[in-house]
């Protein structure tokens, strides 16, 4: 059965420190992104050919009988092995095999909250970047839209990309060559219906490393993202969405396209649209009360200190033991 393909994930993130959505609020990250040690993976740029996509999938199996397991494919006739070794070789993580792919509940949490300011609900499984500060919303957009092994849904990670985010903020260890590893082994197994063309980019990458000078042919599939306009846009639509106003995301949406199309190609690109009085003044309100739930969930937090003081001391002195001096305040 042939595999899907879905142009919104494993995309390639523009960041170039001048590009319009690196504009003031999202400058920092931006810079932390291109000394992180995901800079390359999110950033490299291979000549993808759908038919060497199709072959990889049509032929990768799982093989366990060897020590450390690998993925075999064959791509233009010739057979291709790929490790864990070989995506931390390939993709340039600078991890090792000994980094965890996850950190406890409370300890994800307590960073989710206490430096990135998340004010959703306690789900450890899954955590929106919608609930985040402006920065570290941006983060989590790249983190979905360039690492994740999703293939619907922008706005919500999972634990162990959440947990990802926490390494890097703390400058430490975590195993991003054994979360795509095993990505890319769960869609081998993964049910014919559910099947689609996973890591087009990564995958790219790690057949032109097994088979140097392969000719591009077929299909050839461009990855890119406008990834802060993108997810300024669906920050918005997903705030109207939960305040059940469909009908006024569609409208924005609508008229958003409308303006993209009548500005002239030479004019410079804004960071925020233009906006009404109303607008403006409904932003202020939910700043406001997005302000009462972080007052709200310290009153929380201080109560839940004087009952574990120990368990709250000992994340705080780790976090600050760990802070990444290379990031921002």
């Amino acid at each position: 059965m042939a595999r899907a393909f879905t142009d919104e994930f494993n995309l390639l993130a523009n960041t170039e420190p001048e590009w319009k959505g690196a504009a003031l609020q999202y400058r920092e990250i931006v810079d932390f992104l291109n000394i992180s040690r995901i800079s390359y993976a999110i950033s490299a740029n291979p000549t993808v050919s759908r038919p060497y996509l199709d072959q990889f999938w049509e032929t990768a199996e799982h093989d366990c009988t060897v020590s450390p397991n690998v993925i075999r494919a064959t791509v233009d006739g010739r057979a291709i092995a790929i490790s864990e070794d070989t995506i931390r070789r390939v993709l340039q993580f600078g991890d090792l095999a000994t980094d965890p792919t996850s950190y406890p509940d409370y300890y994800v949490d307590g960073c989710w909250r206490h430096r990135m300011g998340y004010v959703g609900a306690r789900d450890y499984a899954s955590y929106k970047k919608m609930w985040v500060l402006d920065q570290w919303r941006y983060f989590a957009h790249i983190m979905i839209v360039c690492i994740s092994s999703r293939k619907a849904g922008k706005d919500a990670m999972g634990h162990d990309l959440a947990a990802a985010m926490v390494g890097m903020s703390l400058n430490r260890g975590y195993n991003f060559s054994r979360y795509i590893f095993k990505a890319l082994n769960d869609q081998i197994n993964t049910a014919e219906r559910l099947r689609f063309l996973l890591y087009p980019r990564f995958v790219q990458l790690l057949i032109d490393d097994a088979l140097p000078n392969l000719r591009a042919i077929g299909e050839i599939l461009q990855k890119s993202d406008d990834s802060g306009e993108e997810q300024k846009e669906e920050h918005d639509d997903d705030e109207g969405d939960d305040e059940g106003d469909v009908g006024g995301a569609e409208e924005s949406d609508s008229e958003a396209t409308e303006s993209d199309s009548s500005d002239s190609d030479d004019a410079p690109s804004q960071p925020h649209p233009r906006r009404s009085a109303q607008t403006i003044q409904k932003s202020k309100e939910d700043s406001d009360a997005q302000q009462a739930q972080i007052n709200s969930l310290a009153d929380e937090v201080r109560i839940l200190r004087s009952q574990r003081m120990g368990t709250d001391e000992r994340l705080k002195n780790v976090m600050a033991q760990n802070c990444d001096t290379r990031h921002f305040s």
